[in-house]
């Protein structure tokens, strides 16, 4: 049976890898790491530097996958992000059938919490409904804390983002795209906002600074 780890990462700095992760990372054969063209490579090049500073044995391997490319400008969002999901499925099924061998451990690094944050844990689960047998998987959660300065929140890796605004010592989650979450939540000291692809949150937040 193959097996597939889904590791959070932190919020970017190698720092904050958790002990767990790097035991996670140095039982990996295979890293699938997702190449979303040259504004973002730097996001790849961070992946490489975690597995260069924390793999102890040198024989895995890094394939890179191009991501599906998605109309960020359709009129039917949910429709568009539904679709470029599904070809994400597609993409990472025949990746892991081709590259990852039976018994083999592969990999995905992603960013915040794997639970929250990212949508390859989601991916995965549509994989396995189409195919059950294709690999058993197994999620390494990042060390978080909603006590967190808002300038080290977890990076987003997708542009779904969870948001969490406080009320007293209860907590709200509000799991929109982050051009959507700046209409839905007013800006408060309280406001936890991560990236968005389009910076939506930053941009609103300085409008409102500057009023």
């Amino acid at each position: 049976m193959r097996r597939l780890l889904i590791i959070g990462i932190g919020a970017g700095d190698p720092e904050h890898v958790t002990a767990q992760a790097i035991r996670a990372l140095n039982e990996v054969d295979v890293f699938f790491v997702v190449e979303k063209g040259d504004e973002k490579h730097d996001l790849v090049d961070l992946r490489r530097e975690i597995c260069e500073r924390y793999i102890d044995r040198p024989a895995y391997r890094t394939v890179e996958l191009q991501d599906p490319e998605r109309d960020r400008t359709a009129a039917a969002y949910g429709a568009a992000v539904e679709a470029w999901r599904h070809a994400r499925a597609a993409l990472y099924a025949e990746a892991i059938a081709r590259e990852l061998a039976p018994g083999e451990c592969g990999a995905f690094m992603v960013w915040g919490d794997p639970a929250l944050y990212d949508s390859t844990l989601a991916i995965a689960d549509e994989i396995l409904a189409g195919d059950p047998g294709a690999f058993e998987h197994e999620v390494v959660p990042e060390a978080r804390s909603s006590a967190g300065d808002k300038d080290t929140f977890p990076k987003a890796d997708e542009e779904f983002v969870e948001s969490q605004t406080s009320i007293g010592r209860n907590y709200h989650s509000h799991k929109l795209p982050g051009h959507l979450l700046c209409k839905r939540v007013a800006s408060s000291a309280e406001d936890f906002s991560p990236l968005d692809a389009r910076t939506s949150v930053v941009d609103r937040r300085l409008e409102n600074q500057s009023r």
